[in-house]
């Protein structure tokens, strides 16, 4: 059945509070990054500053954003069959392994001999730096993610997330694992502690899709902002006063705290959604990957030029590592090299693909990119968006979600889609976004 013009580009539309709620985390992770996790990372604040309470306040909240906009994209189009598992297997890989190899060694090559980063690294850790990321950067996220799709995909699979009764049921556990399950950091190979952190919050982005579960509204919202609050207060005394909790007690109120926070965000997002952070959004995986190398190189340059004054490192170094990885995306997006192994999207082919390729026009997707839907990772916050390039048609959740192919993707989470109707692109229809799908926090910051 041929598709009317019409219904095609509707199906490349994305939802712009989801776009701008990707934007909100992709700057809350940036910030987090430039004040640095701990004393000897990023601005190296004192631990008992204003700017460590700010960084530490979002830690619960700031990577599960992203990962539950993943899951609500990915719940727009699931696995429906064996068969199309493998695909899910290829274009994850593509969009979250690749950019691990790519930035990863770029990242590795730019601590072992550049003078001035807070990390150094040897060459002796080079295996260990693609095995456990989470030693040395931001980078964690991808294999997780990864990890988290393979995990879902099966659960469709199996029909354990086909039912809201499933879904509550398998949510329930994952969210006991969470508080349950840690590795040593020693042993944290494939960031598996990262996996068992963000699954349940996978599984709250796909419920909220599939099931309209936890938009919140009237009462239910103010019983949301209450328990907010109460479990915010505890987790703020645990982290900041003399009294400490167990490790499974401070597990579950960090939970709690990531669970109400995103979900009271979620809820709120039609007056999240402005057109700035619709845009921004548009580029968050792209951000994710790259903002190291922006907020890195703005403190080096700032301190060689005698400006430590706090405030302005902060600022620069934020803008510095929004702006120059969005910069970097329309430069060099375009160029297949760069589209597939660093920012892990698919390569462009078919008609006009060699003037794209050569960068000599600017899509309108870069000049009105809030303008494209959804979240979801990552980001992709993860790159829901690679799935739905595999896989041509429209799916209709049990909610009543439907699955747009632009918006699985993150997180996901920047780069742009290319329709597969020739005649669509020539005519200007095509849509192309970047995902987006952030980062997460570091044991050693970034």
């Amino acid at each position: 059945m041929v598709q009317s013009v019409e219904e095609s580009a509707a199906r490349h539309t994305k939802d712009p509070a989801i776009q701008a709620l990707r934007g909100i985390a992709v700057l809350f992770m940036v910030a987090g990054h430039v004040i640095g996790a701990t004393h000897g990372r990023g601005m190296n604040v004192d631990d008992d500053s204003a700017w460590r309470w700010f960084e530490v306040c979002f830690e619960d909240i700031r990577m599960p954003l992203f990962t539950v906009l993943s899951g609500y994209v990915y719940g727009r189009r699931p696995v429906r069959s064996f068969s199309s598992y493998p695909n899910l297997i290829r274009g994850k890989a593509r969009r979250l392994l690749g950019p691990l190899v790519t930035v990863g060694l770029m990242l590795f090559v730019m601590q072992d001999l550049i003078p001035g980063t807070n990390q150094t690294v040897s060459i002796g850790e080079f295996p260990k730096f693609f095995l456990a990321p989470s030693d040395f950067g931001h980078l964690w996220f991808l294999q997780s993610l990864f990890l988290i799709f393979l995990t879902i995909g099966v659960f469709d699979l199996v029909g354990a997330i086909d039912t809201y009764r499933g879904w509550l049921v398998t949510t329930a556990v994952t969210s006991c694992i969470f508080v349950a399950a840690r590795v040593p950091p020693s042993d944290d190979y494939l960031s598996i502690n990262g996996y068992f952190r963000l699954l349940p919050f996978f599984l709250i982005g796909y419920g909220m899709c599939r099931y309209r579960v936890l938009d919140l509204r009237a009462r239910p919202l103010a019983l949301g902002i209450g328990l907010f609050a109460v479990a915010y207060t505890l987790r703020i005394v645990d982290l900041f006063e003399d009294w400490h909790l167990d490790q499974f007690s401070g597990r579950a109120i960090a939970l709690a705290v990531g669970v109400t926070g995103v979900v009271l965000i979620f809820s709120a997002r039609s007056i999240l959604s402005w057109r700035v952070l619709g845009w921004i959004g548009g580029f968050s995986f792209g951000i994710y990957l790259l903002h190291v190398f922006g907020s890195a190189a703005s403190r080096m340059a700032l301190r060689l030029v005698g400006i430590d004054e706090q405030v302005a490192v902060f600022i620069i170094g934020l803008a510095a590592g929004v702006g120059l990885p969005i910069v970097f995306q329309i430069v060099f997006g375009r160029w297949n090299p760069i589209r597939v192994w660093v920012l892990g999207e698919k390569p462009i082919t078919g008609v006009g693909s060699a003037s794209q390729r050569q960068g000599l026009r600017l899509p309108s997707y870069l000049v009105h990119r809030s303008s494209m839907v959804d979240e979801s990772t990552s980001p992709d916050p993860g790159g829901e968006k690679q799935w739905n390039d595999d896989h041509v048609g429209t799916v209709r959740g049990a909610g009543g979600c439907t699955a747009d192919p632009d918006q699985v993707d993150a997180a996901t989470s920047p780069a742009a889609h290319e329709s597969r109707n020739p005649d669509l692109w020539q005519r200007g229809i095509a849509s192309r976004h970047v995902p987006r799908h952030p980062a997460g926090r570091s044991s050693r910051g970034s």
